[in-house]
């Protein structure tokens, strides 16, 4: 989708930003809010910054093929980020004019280079304006990995694992889905929810989910907290693929449940909407970064009951066992790939070794809080192989006072095709539009 790309002082602030996020040494998020400070971007600069670096940090793996089809030579960094945004901004950036998104990268490229950078960075873009067609991606049915890696701007590992696990169709699916724009989802607050602020939000910039019809699509644009409905305390973010593990817990008034990986609160607040306020709901959080929004985002929806340990799992040992088990683990986020606009290159194979890892011993941790008869439940926001079934596989061999529990698909609102042949959850988010999900139920047998 083509969009509008701003004056000069966004797109040379949008080349600071992209060099610095390419670099490694800064977050996207953090680095669009540094940008938004130094620079002292309006609010419609600001939305214009964050469309061009999060869209050309997406698709930069393709901009660079078609800068290779170009370009046979080493240049400077600075020139580099100039070219690979002028691309983007011909080929993706609907409402700037095509004259507009060279001159402006040729003049940023003078300025802080050289005529000939200059020179190269123009001849490369009008080249390409004039040529598009000399551009020639791998074909889907001789190089499916090349074409999935290239045409989809994506890590060559990640399009292997996606292609031994799910095929080249579901491959290519999951990789239209990683490039597409998404919108903010949020959960209406079910204990303070009021018929007439709820239809405000139907006229408020809000849509309903088409599938899950607690949820809601913030699809005005900006910040969703900033809405009446937010600061009512009506609503909360959260992806609805994120709070269907907390269906799965199936937790009731009176039990004793502990939420484990708590942060930012949103499966913890699912749960105590599901006991009604009634029972004892602990909720860890190791990140003390993270503590502090949990408590936040509980806070302001008057929840205070919850207690709230910022504790690491493997160092907790409760007086009582729980009845319920809610781990939420720490993982690669590939099923977040869309609303992350950096993932994809911060992410790399060897990364899943070291996580998987830390997942076993934290499902061991939370496994041993669970008295007999109750009920543990593992989650991640990722679709890999080696972060979901191959964890909790190995945990089941290696402990047999624990069965895995077959999940009902429509008993959560979902299709068929979202469990697995073990029983577990897999969202694909291509299905519903939603973030990709695991989930897997086991019960403590004795």
């Amino acid at each position: 989708m083509r969009r509008s790309g701003g004056n000069e002082v966004v797109r040379e602030a949008a080349v600071k930003c992209f060099l610095n996020i390419e670099s490694g040494s800064i977050f996207i998020q953090d680095a669009l809010t540094r940008a938004h400070k130094v620079h002292k971007l309006d609010s419609n600069q600001k939305r214009q910054l964050t469309e061009l670096v999060t869209g050309a940090i997406k698709m930069r793996g393709r901009l660079e093929f078609i800068r290779d089809c170009y370009l046979s030579k080493e240049i400077s960094r600075w020139t580099n980020g100039c070219l690979l945004l002028g691309l983007y901004q011909l080929i993706f950036s609907e409402g700037t004019p095509d004259y507009a998104a060279v001159n402006e990268f040729v003049t940023l490229a003078a300025r802080h280079e050289n005529p000939g950078a200059a020179s190269l960075v123009n001849a490369i873009l009008r080249n390409h304006q004039r040529e598009p067609m000399r551009v020639k991606y791998p074909e889907k049915e001789n190089d499916p990995i090349g074409h999935l890696r290239f045409f989809y701007s994506l890590p060559e590992w990640l399009c292997r694992n996606w292609m031994e696990q799910f095929g080249i169709e579901t491959a290519t699916k999951l990789a239209e889905w990683a490039n597409s724009r998404q919108f903010p989802s949020l959960r209406s607050y079910s204990l303070r929810e009021d018929s007439h602020d709820t239809q405000l939000m139907d006229r408020g910039g809000f849509e309903r989910h088409p599938h899950f019809h607690k949820y809601y699509r913030f699809v005005r644009g900006g910040d969703p907290r900033e809405t009446d409905v937010y600061r009512k305390s009506l609503v909360y973010l959260q992806d609805p693929s994120a709070g269907l593990a907390a269906e799965l817990l199936d937790a009731h008034s009176g039990e004793l449940i502990f939420d484990i990986g708590a942060a930012p609160g949103g499966k913890t607040i699912n749960i105590f909407e599901s006991i009604e306020g009634r029972g004892e709901l602990l909720a860890l959080e190791s990140n003390r970064g993270k503590l502090k929004g949990l408590k936040n985002n509980l806070y302001r929806l008057g929840i205070n009951s919850v207690n709230i340990i910022g504790i690491d799992v493997n160092l907790f040992y409760p007086r009582r066992l729980a009845d319920a088990v809610l781990l939420d683990t720490s993982c690669s986020g590939i099923g977040t790939l869309a609303r992350n606009a950096d993932l994809r290159w911060r992410i790399h194979k060897v990364d899943l070794i070291e996580i998987s890892k830390r997942q076993r011993q934290m499902l061991e941790s939370s496994a041993r809080l669970v008295r007999p008869g109750g009920r543990l439940v593992y989650s991640t926001c990722t679709i890999t192989r080696e972060e979901n079934w191959e964890v909790v596989n190995s945990f089941l061999i290696a402990h047999s006072e624990f069965s895995r529990e077959k999940i009902i698909a429509s008993q959560i609102g979902l299709k068929s095709e979202s469990i697995t042949g073990e029983g577990d959850m897999l969202v694909l988010p291509h299905h519903y539009g939603t973030d990709g999900a695991y989930a897997c139920r086991m019960r403590r047998v004795t």
